[in-house]
């Protein structure tokens, strides 16, 4: 048996596919404000406080009557003497009988308990003075729905009087690890053996996306038991993964048992690797067969899982930040197919360059040096040295 790339398709096609047949049911929940970073809003987030509560002190400085000022000092500034007046620092209340703010800078305190106001700039009645309201005003609209809420958000909806928010419940992803020779993080591998890794990669990257993942303990190739895994968390999970037995060797059980419940099925992409990710619609939820190794698994939660995620987040996928970089190496791949080409971006006087990781230097530096991504396009087979590609930075950070 063999995969027909006839009818693969591109990754753009293959989400435009699934999203038109899955309409999740998107449910929410009231949680605290201090709880709430990472989340995102449900509905929108309107004041409890107004602030200031009374009119306040925009600056430091003291609080005179404009009056009794302009009585003393016959309006000629600079001015020295005496009047009634009180501290007025940066957000001070303070008595009703006093309606002018002058800045502390302009101010000079002597012993005698007089003032000298230095500037010759003219004083107005009010100045320097929040009025009533001013930064918020009680049922004033703070966060949009659909908003990601950010650490300064949380101070802000404090500040605001509001203590719960409404938010959309976090996706949860049944992850089910498959296979007769894999075993649990922590055991010594004896001949044949392969680490059970990819739940904790998978968990945590659905963890940074917004999601909450609940993985399996390992099933082995055995097609009643694997269904009936499958059917149980199709029935609880909003999404569904399952690892390994994507392609069609002998003991490839997934894909075909994804085909077999599959209300739609879509098996090959063309994108590499991880040409033989399987996608389908099972008791209207997605089910994607993720391929066995490490980083095919990790090309397609990239691409696949983390735009489903954000889809019932109802959030845009966030993009990379992307730099022009020459590569150092040719890289080279089938026309027909796009392929993740793993990178080592340095910035050298200004100039980016990227360095080909080869996977034949094996796993262990792909996933060390690696720190960008070169998604080489449908349509062309190789890239020559010098010639200057669009790569995509796996961290924030400047290299």
């Amino acid at each position: 048996m063999y995969l027909n790339q006839k009818q693969f398709l591109m990754r753009s096609e293959a989400l435009k596919e699934l999203f038109g047949r899955w309409n999740p049911e998107i449910a929410t929940e009231s949680i605290a404000v201090s709880e709430a970073v990472g989340r995102v809003l449900s509905d929108a987030v309107s004041s409890v406080n107004t602030l200031p509560v009374c009119r306040s002190s925009k600056l430091d400085g003291i609080a005179v009557s404009f009056e009794a000022l302009m009585q003393a000092s016959g309006g000629q500034f600079p001015w020295t003497g005496t009047i009634a007046h009180v501290s007025a620092d940066t957000g001070d209340d303070f008595d009703d009988a006093f309606d002018t703010v002058i800045a502390v800078e302009r101010i000079v305190r002597h012993s005698d308990g007089s003032l000298t106001i230095t500037s010759k700039e003219p004083i107005k009645q009010g100045q320097n003075i929040r009025p009533r309201g001013d930064t918020l005003k009680e049922g004033q609209q703070l966060l949009k729905k659909d908003t990601l809420l950010q650490p300064v958000h949380l101070a802000f909806l404090s500040t605001a009087g509001v203590s719960t928010v409404k938010v959309y419940k976090k996706p949860v992803v049944s992850f089910i690890p498959t296979g007769n020779e894999l075993i649990p993080i922590g055991v010594s591998p004896k001949r044949g053996q392969n680490i059970e890794s990819n739940s904790l990669m998978v968990r945590t990257m659905l963890a940074q996306w917004g999601a909450k993942a609940h993985c399996c303990p390992i099933v082995k190739d055995d097609n009643v038991l694997m269904e009936e895994t499958l059917l149980n968390a199709c029935s609880k999970a909003d999404i569904v993964l399952i690892n390994g037995g994507s392609s069609m060797g002998s003991e490839d059980y997934a894909s075909r048992l994804l085909q077999k419940h599959a209300e739609w099925f879509q098996h090959g992409i063309r994108c590499i690797p991880g040409i033989p990710i399987a996608l389908a619609i099972i008791d209207k939820k997605p089910v994607i067969n993720l391929p066995g190794p490490t980083l095919a698994s990790y090309y397609a939660m990239d691409w696949c899982v983390k735009a489903m995620v954000f889809h019932m987040l109802k959030q845009d996928m966030p993009l990379r930040r992307t730099v022009r970089a020459v590569l150092k190496q040719k890289v080279q791949k089938p026309s027909h197919l796009e392929m993740y080409v793993r990178l080592r971006v340095k910035c050298i006087n200004g100039r980016y360059t990227a360095e080909v990781l080869s996977p034949q230097k094996g796993l262990a530096q792909l996933l060390a040096d690696c720190n960008a991504l070169f998604i080489a396009p449908i349509g062309k087979e190789t890239f020559e040295a010098g010639e200057m590609v669009r790569a995509e930075l796996l961290s924030g950070f400047d290299i």
